[in-house]
């Protein structure tokens, strides 16, 4: 039979390495987002974002896609102090696999309407998940 006390102490040697292991995940996630961060910071018209995108009650969207996520691309346009100007793609997909795809395509074409984020706007869609990847030429 197993004493009280050794199970306790599995427990919380137990207890003690998942609390390791979350912050090491941690720690990695946000040295990942360090490049994409520094992106952010100093943009550069060009720059490709691989986005992650989901239609909202009110946008102009089917109500089959409401509240799906899809997968696009945004590039920068132009910048204005902290005002970054996108031109956005006119393709979506469900897969986000497909944005290397998307890239290669010569015929894509672009959106006539700029979309405005600021910067601080942009860190917090990287906090969230919504930005997937930046990419600079």
């Amino acid at each position: 039979m197993i004493s009280l006390s050794t199970v306790k102490n599995q427990v919380n040697s137990l207890t003690k390495g998942l609390g390791l292991l979350i912050l090491l995940l941690t720690f990695s996630c946000k040295e990942n987002k360090a490049p994409l961060i520094k992106f952010i910071e100093s943009p550069i018209k060009g720059d490709i974002y691989e986005m992650k995108v989901r239609p909202k009650t009110g946008d102009v969207v089917d109500k089959l896609l409401e509240g799906k996520e899809f997968y696009t691309l945004y590039t920068i346009d132009s910048i204005g102090g902290s005002d970054v100007y996108f031109k956005t793609i006119e393709l979506i997909s469900s897969n986000s696999s497909d944005l290397a795809k998307f890239k290669l395509r010569e015929d894509v074409t672009y959106s006539k309407v700029r979309q405005l984020r600021t910067k601080q706007s942009l860190l917090a869609m990287l906090n969230e998940g919504e930005i997937l990847n930046i990419e600079r030429k």
